[in-house]
């Protein structure tokens, strides 16, 4: 409340008057502030408590004369005058409007101890809650009076002159040694710049507001090395202006700096904040011309006398001296202003001393006593010239900022954005404005950064450019301490090209004709066809006489200059077609057109620019008269209405043009029944519109948009000005919702009362008369829909697509305007209705509005479409239904871009403006808690990146040790190389990115290493840990969003318990700090356009530990349920498993590893690699590997390539892929076979090398030592392959022809074809092979005729190799191959095929072949050879990467000189791959080649392509020594058997071999036991299966599982039903409800379900029992119907196969009760829903399986079956070759009968039917067959 005395009373709980203020100690040591002493508090009755220290009291302050201190907890203290202590606490009521603050009867206002910003937020995301902007609690609220009285100014007042004389004025020589305390003490004092003798530049440091030298750059002293490499490169020359910053402008302070400077000075400077204004005054000084009336006008007023004197003072002296600014390092620069310092000085000074303690920057006392002095008088900081030059409408921001000239130099921004936690949210928004628009630094807004007097770009030197950092490490005053900016800044004074740097466009557009930006556009020739290209609004250049405007430098602030009126529009000119968006179209079209680019004036009434158009169109036909030639049209959004207004202002050129049979107009994204856009620009709610306001008139915006509104071209294409539903047609109504907007801004709006921060929301209404002709315009051109005539069939039409588009507005709800629309409803700024309002032929592109002209991959589309009107390289689009089929209204969503966050990078490029993501894609804030999930398990087995901890005074050890072990030791080399993180806040992201490209579920283990420093052990605070995790969660989620892959939507993070080995943090108090710290960074995330952490996964071994992590995570989710949720309870993963295993002696030639996937046991997310390794030296071992081959992929990234010298990586992939047990067996010089299939062939194998033998003499890498040979065990291939003949010819191709542009020449890959085709010549000639057919640099052609002309048994091919599902050897262009499709087409399949397809080009990188897509090139070799091996090729050599020409071609010589001495297959690889690491032994050529096939296979001989002799399970077993290897062994088997056809590998006969061997030995075990009827059941073998799992459940040891009882029951209804033995049956059921009465889980309910199933089918084979089938039908229906009911509760994925069972079940009912089956929609929905569900996320054989099965059922159901039966049976025989095992298909088949044979009994079923069933029943039981 305020009296006529201005007095305002406060109440205020005690507890806050009786606290310590913030200030207490900073007052004690100043001068004029420390005799203030708090105002007495009166007590009073009746208001919050009543007892203790939370009683309320009344405190009352004088405005003007006492000062508010509001304490915030961990915050800033601000010192505000009374009123804006008012104010601010007015703003933080819950409803956000000027009256919901809580007062007293007697109008005093209650201070509460929360603060929280409403803001509008919610606008911008209808999921956005209050407070998301920052809360904050206060500790103390003082109100002190006593200030001493000071002069009637502030400028003259005792405070300001002590502040600004804290600093002796001068330039000051700084020493590379220098002590920052010397400057402080006098040590160093100011004096004259003395010339540099060599004549190089001097470096000059120039501070900013309220501090000096030392206390800004004193701690980049803190970095001698970086200091020291600075002062060498400027040769000591390095100096610093100290200056006043309050009472002097920055124009005086730049006159200082020049006076002290001498003659012809090169000067670099780096400046800090303010000083970056004083920099840009010397710099425009000294670059530009000599000062125009209109520059000298801006400080023509009476205050700006000093400063208009000195001006003109400073520009003559620089430019007498001949200064020359060459290079400007600024660093949060105020360019343009900031609001921050303007209205509410008290809170930016408040703010700013708290930036300076945060920074550890002393404050000083003289700053203390201003900041009280300001918040005394209420300042307006107008009165203090170094202060008023800061604001945006200070003259001197105008005049840097006017564009009207270019200065040379380099300019270098170094710009931040605090992202706070809560507290520093709520700050950021006290200093920007209650809807979070500015990002900031705490003191200057980051967008104003980036302005100050455009740079001469393209010279030598010169052009703008900038590095943002983002973080809670960025602080206004911690730039020369934060290690990544300072980084940049070293590197931006140092370096020519700092490549962290990217282009500023708005300060670098150099404004030059588009006609001289462009080459290869040939001039207009009569005999082509001509094209017309006309843009989109925006996307044609103005220019203002002979300046370019839009888009150039002078666009910058300049925007106010394309203002619309008619009697100057014609300075305006357009200046060709926007250089990025449009010019790659127009120089593709220019190959087969003469193109016009025909940029138009975009602000003028469309009817214009079509008269315009319409006299350029007649030109070129009749240019074009003689030739007959078309003339044809490319327009793009608004271009496509100035094309069609030309058929209105102009019939007889329409007709005229479309009179040719080939003409065509091609429109790209027309509006052509309008758009929302023009709205969205108004409101700000557009990206080019944001794009135009915000670098074209910052802090002006609201001026800006009324300028925009008056554009008559703009509002020419608004949506629903005919609508009367709308009424867009009235300026009233715009005015009214114009107004509605701002009403609901201002209710919300009670702090920020600044004009330059409203007018970021403000935009107007247009006029009635540019509405009247948008009107007008509109009448006519929905008239001309129905008046085109055949005319129309000459258009046709390009639609892209957005995952939002507006489709109209709102008004409710009292937020403001806000825009509706739906997902997939156009191209984000034109819904498919209104494009396809001419009811054209219409084709879809994958890309947004803006972009529709510049993908590349559309254009030879295009081209089609122009010259034939059709194409089939874009998908065909039909017209959206507008009838029943449309969307609901549920579909519709809301959307505010503005209320949301804004982006506070300039764009680099025009593309940048165009190409900005659109305002759908704003992610809207997730609200949930994050959540955690405690797992106890190995790391090494888990999938997400993994955060770890490290301590600065340790080794790596533990964790970390692990981890690194993990990613190829890159942490210990980080380690060793001192770059890795230490102090707390430091991090470091160790990548493995590459997946499986064969499953993209299944990625590296882990993701990546995140490591985050903790400084010396002993010293870590809980808060440090929150903290340093945070800072590391954010910086992987940035990593991620730079992914080229493209970045997820969001992901999820696993944790060890960091610190928890270490002094002082308990293993609960890791786990809090830990999962704070990720939830603090995922509220950060909301706000950074990121990818969103969505789930942490704290890991730990040990299960004690775990349980304490989980306890104490439940323990903080009780207090902060908002922000943590704990999932679930403690669950168990994959974990260490050591144990040693007997071997048995081998009798082949050599040793096999078996590198399988097992089947998912627990964890499927953890997939395992089962070992199996049989060596000659007389052991076995079987060890489980998790996931490790994605892991290793990533590494080989850096190893996989032809300049990896690292002897060490093979060693460190060995350490990482080869568990330690079995180390010993693989170091001899046995050749090795390595047994693969598909999920494991990715990995490269070849690279391995065991660690070495110290008393060895053989060093050689392991595959060369052992003849590493790769076999592939595959369920797919073709059945009977016909093999070429020893007789068959050889076909050598090199270097097929291919696009040179992306394909360069291989000169290595004809030499080496050329040497291979002589040595196989010189061979045959000598009687000992077969015909050779060389091509030499062929077309396709040539080689697909060739490969077809006659059978080869060898097919060898060098040239480019392509990825992809089609790929292969690239023949000819880009996109023609040969691959598996065509060796598969080959009626003769080769025994071998070699494809060297990754030769080198040569040493110049340059020439380098770049794919037009990234791929996986080792994957690409193991691809392709999987296919060529599923066709029948017996033996494949594949290079996995770029090879070395010369060792190349020493390998596939040498291989084949080998093979031609009859050499065996393992053999002739071996010494190619010898030969090969010889010729380069630095080099990895020899481990490139991936070689699959029989080892003893020969290249003549009978036994060519003959596998080797199975060898005896004697022989396989002879070492089997213990029970342990045993299980192991029948493991094995059990998991072939399950996957793969028993009689494919003898595993029957291996099976008998071992029960007949140790059965009397360990079969009374039950363990043993289960094992070997596990191993019996997936052979099939399910009566000696039923024995040994009797034998199981009823041993007397009790070690084996409840599993072998459920198995038992299983079996036994099984083995009952296909024996007809009821009893049997009755048994297996009642030990199943035994096992079930044990526990009622899903999979024991199912297996009861499938029990009485099986009693159905076999009491409905037994006349006179149907009754009884009936009941046990009824049974199977109940035990399904409740495993369902389970699974759905549990969410388990395994819910599918209950669900399906329980449908059948009611249809066989139906069948048998002769009712025609009926089943609801929603439930055969639900069913496929969780079978798409478990394929998605657990695919295996029965969800895939199951698919088809329901498929087939509800056929049946719906009467469809006798015409869909063919396609399922095609399915199902298409799934029998992928999966054969017989046992899975009994189980398909046995079901199929339980649906399908009571149909057969019916007769009411038709013929057609029962054939289709009989049909199917036939096929499934021959597919259960072994031999099938």
């Amino acid at each position: 409340m305020a009296d006529a005395v201005r007095n305002i009373t406060f109440v205020v709980p005690n507890r806050l008057l009786k606290a310590d203020s913030g200030m207490a100690a900073d007052r004690a040591a100043s001068t004029t502030s420390r005799g203030a002493v708090p105002v007495a508090p009166t007590a009073v009755p009746g208001i919050g408590a009543t007892r203790g220290e939370d009683d309320m009291a009344s405190v009352v302050a004088r405005d003007g004369e006492d000062v508010v201190e509001l304490t915030v907890i961990n915050g800033p203290t601000l010192v505000l005058s009374p009123q804006s202590a008012a104010d601010l606490l007015r703003a933080q009521a819950p409803a956000g409007t000027r009256g919901a603050v809580e007062t007293t009867d007697a109008g005093a206002l209650v201070v509460k101890a929360q603060l929280g910003w409403p803001g509008l937020e919610a606008a911008a995301s209808r999921s956005a809650t209050r407070g998301w902007m920052g809360e904050v609690a206060l500790s103390a609220f003082k109100v002190l009076t006593g200030f001493q009285a000071d002069a009637a100014t502030l400028v003259a007042s005792m405070v300001t002159k002590k502040i600004d004389g804290k600093v002796v004025e001068g330039v000051y020589k700084l020493p590379p040694d220098w002590q920052p305390e010397a400057l402080m003490k006098g040590t160093i004092r100011a004096a004259a710049v003395e010339p540099a003798e060599d004549g190089g530049p001097l470096l000059v440091l120039v501070h900013g507001t309220f501090v000096d030298t030392v206390s800004t750059f004193g701690k980049l002293w803190l970095q001698p090395d970086k200091v020291r490499t600075l002062f060498d490169r400027y040769k000591n020359r390095v100096y610093a202006l100290d200056h006043p910053t309050v009472g002097k402008s920055p124009i005086g302070n730049a006159l200082a700096l020049v006076r002290a400077l001498p003659a012809g000075a090169r000067l670099h400077l780096l400046t800090h904040s303010r000083g970056g204004l004083v920099a840009e005054v010397l710099a425009r000084a000294c670059g530009g011309a000599a000062l125009g009336d209109d520059e000298l006008a801006l400080f023509a007023a009476d205050a700006y006398s000093d400063e208009r004197q000195d001006l003109k003072a400073l520009v003559a002296e620089a430019q007498v001296k001949g200064l020359r600014v060459e290079r400007m390092v600024r660093v949060a620069c105020p360019a343009r202003g900031t609001t921050l310092a303007s209205g509410r000085l008290d809170a930016y000074l408040s703010v700013l001393q708290w930036g300076l303690k945060l920074a550890s920057v002393p404050v000083a006392p003289e700053l203390v006593d201003f900041l009280h002095e300001v918040a005394r008088r209420r300042a307006d900081p107008t009165q203090l010239p170094g202060i008023e030059a800061m604001m945006p409408e200070s003259a001197l921001v105008k005049w840097l900022d006017m564009g009207s000239v270019q200065i040379p130099g380099d300019l270098r921004v170094v710009a931040g954005d605090m992202q706070g936690d809560s507290i520093g949210s709520w700050v950021k928004t006290l200093m920007a404005d209650a809807f979070y628009w500015a990002d900031n630094d705490l003191v200057v807004q980051t967008g104003s950064m980036y302005g100050g007097v455009p740079r001469a770009a393209g010279s030598a030197a010169g052009g703008a450019s900038f590095l943002l950092d983002r973080g809670a490490k960025v602080n206004h005053f911690n730039y020369f301490a934060n290690p990544t900016t300072v980084d940049g800044i070293v590197g931006a004074l140092l370096e020519n090209a700092p490549p962290a740097f990217a282009a500023i466009g708005p300060l670098s557009w150099r404004g030059e004709s588009a006609e001289g930006t462009r080459g290869g556009v040939p001039a207009n020739d009569p005999t082509r066809p001509a094209v017309f290209v006309l843009p989109g609004i925006l996307g044609s250049n103005l220019k203002v006489g002979d300046k370019r405007v839009w888009l150039g430098f002078a666009f910058l602030n300049g925007l106010l200059q394309l203002r619309w009126d008619p009697a100057t529009a014609d300075n305006v000119q357009p200046d060709g077609p926007v250089k990025g968006s449009y010019e790659g179209l127009i120089d593709r079209l220019a190959e087969t057109h003469a193109v016009f680019p025909f940029a138009f004036d975009w602000r003028r009434p469309i009817e214009d620019e079509a008269k315009r158009l319409a006299a350029a169109v007649d030109a070129q036909l009749d240019a074009r008269a003689a030739s007959g030639q078309p003339v044809r049209i490319v327009a793009h959004s608004m271009g496509g209405l100035v094309a069609r207004t030309m058929q209105i202002v102009s019939p007889k050129t329409w007709n005229r043009l479309m009179a040719h049979a080939d003409a065509r107009l091609l429109m790209l994204g027309v509006p052509n029944g309008g758009s929302w856009a023009p709205m969205q620009i108004l409101s700000g709610d557009d990206n080019f519109g944001n794009a135009l306001v915000a670098f074209g008139s910052l802090f002006h915006n609201g001026e800006a948009r009324r300028m925009m509104a008056g554009m008559p071209g703009l509002l020419e294409m608004q949506a629903g000005l005919l609508d009367p539903a709308w009424g867009l047609g009235s300026a009233e109504k715009w005015e009214a919702l114009v107004k509605a907007d701002k009403d609901a801004l201002a209710a919300r709006s009670t702090w920020h009362q600044l004009e330059a921060q409203k007018a970021v929301y403000d935009w107007s209404a247009p006029p009635q008369q540019v509405l009247d002709a948008a009107t007008s315009l509109r009448r006519k051109l929905d008239d001309q829909v129905a008046a085109l005539g055949d005319t129309k069939s000459k258009i046709v039409l390009v639609v892209g697509r957005a995952p939002f588009t507006p489709t109209g507005y709102a008004l409710d709800g009292g937020v403001g305007l806000e825009y509706t629309g739906s997902a997939d409803a156009g191209d984000g700024r034109v819904t498919y209705e209104s494009a396809m309002q001419l009811g054209v032929p219409t084709w879809k592109l994958d890309a947004e509005h803006g972009k529709l002209p510049a993908v590349s991959q559309a254009w030879a589309a295009y081209v089609e479409l122009l010259t034939t009107g059709k194409t089939k390289q874009l998908d065909a689009f039909a017209a959206p239904s507008r009838g029943a089929g449309a969307a609901p209204l549920a579909a519709v969503v809301r959307s505010r871009p503005s209320r949301g966050l804004l982006g506070s990078q300039p764009p680099s490029s025009d593309a940048d403006v165009f190409g900005a993501s659109s305002a759908a894609d704003q992610r809207p804030p997730p609200t949930t808690a994050l959540e955690v999930q405690v797992l106890n398990a190995d790391i090494r087995f888990v999938q997400p990146a993994l955060l770890v901890g490290h301590y600065s005074a340790m080794r790596l050890t533990g964790a970390e040790a692990v981890i690194d072990r993990l990613v190829g030791k890159g942490m210990s080399r980080g380690l060793d190389a001192g770059l890795y993180p230490d102090l707390v806040g430091s991090h470091q992201i160790f990548g493995n990115w590459r997946g499986d490209p064969e499953n993209p579920k299944r990625m590296a283990s882990p993701a990546a290493a995140i490591v985050c420093g903790l400084g010396p052990e002993g010293k870590l605070l809980a808060r440090d840990l929150v903290f340093t995790v945070r800072q590391a969660v954010l910086a992987y989620a940035q990593r991620l969003s730079e992914h080229p892959g493209g970045a997820p939507a969001d992901f999820e993070l696993a944790a060890t318990l960091i610190g928890s080995g270490g002094t002082g943090i308990t293993t609960g108090g890791s786990a809090i700090a830990v999962a704070l710290g990720a939830a603090e960074a995922r509220q950060r995330l909301q706000k950074s356009g990121w990818p969103q952490l969505s789930r942490l996964l704290v890991v730990e071994l040990f299960l004690d530990r775990a349980g304490d992590a989980w306890r104490a995570l439940h323990v903080q989710q009780t207090a902060t349920p908002d922000r943590l949720k704990v999932v679930g309870h403690v669950e168990s993963g994959a974990g260490a498993m050591t144990r040693m295993v007997d071997s048995g002696y081998r009798g082949a030639s050599y040793d096999l590893i078996s590198a399988l996937q097992a089947p998912p046991a627990g964890d499927a997310t953890n997939p395992v690699i089962a070992y199996t390794l049989d060596t000659r030296r007389a052991r076995t071992e079987v060890r489980a590997q998790r996931a490790q081959g994605n892991l290793l992929r990533d590494m080989v990234a850096t190893a996989s390539n032809d300049g990896n010298r690292d002897p060490s990586i093979g060693r460190t992939l060995f350490n990482l892929l080869v568990p330690v047990e079995m180390e010993p067996f693989l170091g001899g010089k046995s050749e090795m076979v390595i047994e693969l299939e598909p999920k494991t062939a990715g990995i490269p194998w070849e690279l391995l090398n065991s660690n070495p033998d110290p008393s060895s003499d053989d060093q050689r890498p392991w595959a060369i030592r052992t003849k590493l040979l790769r076999k592939l065990r595959l369920d797919d291939f073709r059945a009977k392959p016909r093999d070429a003949t020893p007789e068959a010819a050889i076909l050598v191709v090199g270097e097929p022809q291919c696009d040179p542009t992306t394909y360069p020449s291989l000169e290595g890959a004809r030499r080496e074809a050329t040497a291979v085709a002589n040595l196989l010549r010189s061979a045959s000639a000598a009687g000992t092979t077969s015909a050779v057919v060389a091509l030499d640099q062929p077309n396709a052609q040539a080689v697909v005729n060739a490969l077809f002309d006659r059978p080869y048994r060898a097919v060898h091919v060098a040239g480019h190799g392509a990825f992809g599902p089609n790929g292969g050897v690239v023949l000819s262009g880009t996109d023609t191959y040969l691959g598996a499709n065509e060796i598969e087409a080959m009626r003769v399949v080769p025994q071998l095929v070699f494809l060297n397809c990754c030769h080198l080009a040569g040493r110049d990188a340059s020439t380098v072949l770049t794919p037009p897509k990234p791929y996986d090139r080792a994957a690409f070799a193991a691809n392709i050879a999987e296919a060529l091996i599923k066709v029948g090729v017996r033996c494949v050599i594949a290079a996995g990467w770029a090879v070395d020409d010369e060792a190349a071609a020493t390998f596939a010589t040498t291989f084949y000189a080998r093979l031609l001495e009859n050499a065996r297959f393992i053999e002739a690889v071996g010494a190619a791959r010898e030969a090969a690491w010889k010729t380069d032994r630095n080099g990895n050529t020899w481990a490139a080649y991936q070689c699959y096939g029989d080892p003893d296979w020969t290249w003549r001989g009978d036994n060519a392509g003959a596998q080797a002799p199975r060898r005896a399970p004697s022989d396989e077993y002879a070492g089997v020594a213990s029970r342990v290897s045993l299980e192991l062994a029948l493991e094995k088997i059990a998991v072939d058997g399950e996957y793969r056809s028993p009689d494919a590998r003898g595993l029957g006969d291996k099976l008998l071999y071992l029960e007949q061997a140790f059965g009397p030995m360990w079969g009374r075990l039950g363990i043993v036991a289960e094992a070997f009827g596990r191993a019996n059941e997936n052979l099939g073998r399910r009566t000696q299966a039923v024995d040994w799992y009797r034998k199981a459940v009823e041993s007397e040891d009790g070690t084996a599982s409840l599993k072998a009882a459920e198995q038992l029951g299983n079996l036994l209804t099984r083995l009952g039903e296909a024996n007809g033995d009821i009893a049997l049956i009755d048994e297996g059921l009642m030990l199943l409800e035994k096992v079930l009465a044990v526990g009622r889980t899903y999979e024991r309910q199912t297996l009861l379900g499938s029990g009485w199933k099986r009693k159905t089918l076999a009491l409905s084979a037994i006349q006179g029992r149907e009754a009884d089938a009936k009941a046990a039908l009824k049974q199977a229906s109940l035990h399904y119907r409740e495993a369902n009911d389970t699974a759905r509760a549990s969410g388990s994925v395994k819910r599918f196969y209950a669900a399906k069972n329980y449908l059948d079940a009611e249809v066989r009912a139906a069948l048998l009760s002769k009712k025609p089956p009926e089943l609801a929609d929603a439930r055969i929905q639900d069913v496929r829903d969780a079978l798409q569900l478990a394929v998605a996320q657990a695919p295996d054989f029965w969800s895939v399986v199951g698919e088809t099965e329901l498929d087939i059922l509800v056929s049946l159901v719906r009467g469809r079956l006798d015409q869909d039966a063919p396609r399922l049976i095609a399915t199902l025989c298409d799934l029998k070759v992928r999966v054969p095992s017989p046992p899975m298909w009994d189980s398909v088949w046995n079901q199929a009968r339980f649906v399908l044979e009571p149909c057969l009994s019916r007769k009411d079923q038709p013929e057609a039917v029962r054939q289709r069933v009989t049909e199917l029943l036939a096929t499934l039981e021959r597919l259960k067959t072994p031999s099938t």
